[in-house]
């Protein structure tokens, strides 16, 4: 697959097109911001060259659309609106070519040729990641069905159970999030279910993230509300009240019966979110599982999910090192919260307010010296805005890539070092997807 990057410099058809729509886009989103159907007309004039190129460029195109949907939101976390004095689109070249030749460099220079797991536990963690890739299938499959095939039966099907290994299903024939009252207030929960696995001797909670990355956006720009000892995403963690509430007696009975079954919480994009918050609620919050869980295996597997929690406290070790967080290379979802997506937007800024003029930053973005956006980059890298959280990845995080060797890397970093800002890999949405994930770890 081409890099998105490349498709638009290279590609003259769609860079064209590509320029063409976003610089209408932006006097639209300089010019008449007080509309309410700013995203209707960009989807208008989008659409109005999409028709005309080639599959491929057609995929580009849609995530380079994505990619400014986010970005023509910075009004809602940016100076009441104010207009940028330099063109838009230039201070977002000037950001994403100075990020290529920072952060960028930087993270794949540090890339490890050593795994930090081992063997078998590489093996536990496939195992289980499988359920977080595979459980899109359920709804793919239940919807194409029309009605012929309950989601009982897709889901045997599809993970190799029987009925009476299912302990509770929130799957119907509809694809998206479901709404639901929680404590008087509307929570749109994700599909989940909780299963017998009988070959691993495990109760699995598997909750599935959502099907568009738009709406994924949607998803992420929620505010934070307490949680625990600190701070959480709100929309995630009122979907986890909803879940524990509503399976709470199901999977008590089962861990009952079950006492030596191993207890695995996970799930992909938003559902992983969902999953590590529902695992710290267990371990200490107000949920009563606590008290069923005894000595058994207990942990919490999360594949790209977006920072959830914050707190001045540190989490207990026998806690966190059971939360396994794990992150595809430019992952964007891992790095998007409400405090990352105002950091995009103080980065711009600061951009926009450099001294150089628009022509100026015109030839910084075609020039093969470096040296300035290099210069542009160690400024960003020592801007921070204040005026939101920054939420962080709880647990053990790793970054996933393959080495050298083709060899799957599980490589230990920091939650700091990607729960910041945003960074804009040519990868960024194409590494998120679950079928990326999946591909990682079915390759030896």
């Amino acid at each position: 697959m081409l890099r998105i990057w490349d498709v638009v410099t290279e590609h003259p058809y769609v860079f064209s097109a590509t320029v063409g729509a976003i610089f209408l886009s932006y006097f639209v989103y300089s010019r008449l911001h007080h509309l309410k159907d700013v995203q209707t007309l960009q989807q208008s004039l989008t659409d109005f060259f999409f028709e005309q190129l080639s599959d491929e460029s057609q995929k580009a195109l849609l995530s380079l659309k994505t990619l400014f949907n986010i970005v023509s939101r910075v009004r809602e976390f940016d100076r009441n609106g104010a207009g940028f004095k330099k063109p838009f689109l230039l201070c977002f070249s000037l950001l994403k070519k100075s990020q290529d030749v920072g952060v960028v460099k930087r993270w794949y220079n540090s890339a490890s040729d050593v795994s930090d797991v081992a063997e078998a536990k590489l093996a536990f963690l496939r195992y289980f990641a499988s359920y977080t890739t595979e459980i899109y299938k359920v709804t793919l499959l239940t919807a194409a069905s029309a009605g012929l095939r309950s989601p009982n039966n897709v889901l045997c099907d599809v993970f190799g159970i029987t009925p009476d290994d299912i302990i509770f299903n929130g799957f119907d024939d509809n694809t998206k999030q479901r709404e639901q009252s929680v404590s008087d207030k509307k929570v749109m929960i994700p599909r989940y279910f909780v299963v017998l696995d009988h070959d691993k001797q495990s109760i699995v909670v598997c909750i599935r993230g959502t099907f568009s990355l738009e709406d994924t956006v949607v998803d992420l720009l929620a505010n934070e509300e307490p949680f625990l000892d600190g701070f959480a995403h709100s929309g995630f963690m009122n979907a986890m009240l909803a879940i524990e509430e509503e399976t709470r007696g199901s999977i008590r009975n089962s861990l009952l019966l079950y006492p030596e079954y191993q207890f695995i919480l996970c799930g992909h994009s938003m559902g992983g979110g969902v999953a590590i918050l529902l695992y710290m609620y267990i371990c200490y919050g107000e949920s009563t599982l606590s008290e069923v869980i005894g000595d058994r295996v207990f942990e919490c597997i999360a594949l790209g999910p977006a920072p959830v929690y914050l707190s001045d406290r540190e989490i207990p070790s026998s806690i966190a090192d059971k939360i396994w967080v794990l992150i595809h290379n430019g992952d964007f979802v891992s790095r998007f919260s409400v405090g990352t997506f105002a950091q995009l937007t103080y980065e711009l800024r600061q951009i926009d307010d450099m001294s150089f003029t628009a022509l100026t930053g015109l030839r910084v973005v075609y020039n093969t010296d470096n040296t300035e956006l290099e210069e542009i980059s160690r400024k960003l890298d020592s801007s921070r805005q204040n005026g939101f959280r920054f939420l962080t990845h709880p647990g053990r995080v790793y970054r996933m890539h393959r080495n050298h060797s083709d060899q799957l890397v599980l490589q230990r970093i920091g939650s700091g070092e990607v729960d910041n800002r945003i960074v804009m890999f040519d990868s960024m949405f194409k590494d998120h997807l679950p079928m990326a994930y999946a591909s990682l770890f079915t390759s030896k």
